[in-house]
């Protein structure tokens, strides 16, 4: 089942010593065992805007996936081409990290997506 995350999330640097990092609502795996995600970058002029899928049975403690997928231009991503559908997770719950590096006011706008699945 597909399921819209964001449709024009804007990420800015506030704070030169850190990035901004902001995390999609939880979604219901449903019984699925594969998720795939995929973003759109409208704009950015960030160093680089990682964005991996995490995983929660209980909405506390989340596990990374083992795929990141760094952008540094605007453009359309996904981790199934990456290689990298997230098979097997076994957990409940998943969402996206997104995570932008770079200078003070550096900003990125992006739309995201995840698909969940039976493997």
């Amino acid at each position: 089942m597909f399921t819209v995350l964001a449709t024009r999330l804007a990420l800015k640097i506030v704070d030169p010593a850190t990035t901004a990092l902001e995390y999609s609502q939880a979604v219901s795996v449903e019984g699925d065992n594969g998720v795939t995600f995929d973003f759109t970058v409208y704009n950015m002029n960030g160093t680089g805007l990682d964005i991996k899928a995490q995983f929660s049975s209980d909405l506390e403690n989340w596990t990374d996936g083992p795929t990141t997928i760094n952008a540094t231009t605007p453009g359309y991503f996904t981790s199934a081409t990456a290689g990298a559908a997230e098979n097997a997770i076994g957990y409940q719950y998943a969402r996206l990290e997104y995570r932008l590096s770079g200078a003070d006011a550096n900003f990125a706008i992006l739309a995201s997506g995840i698909t969940t699945s039976n493997q």
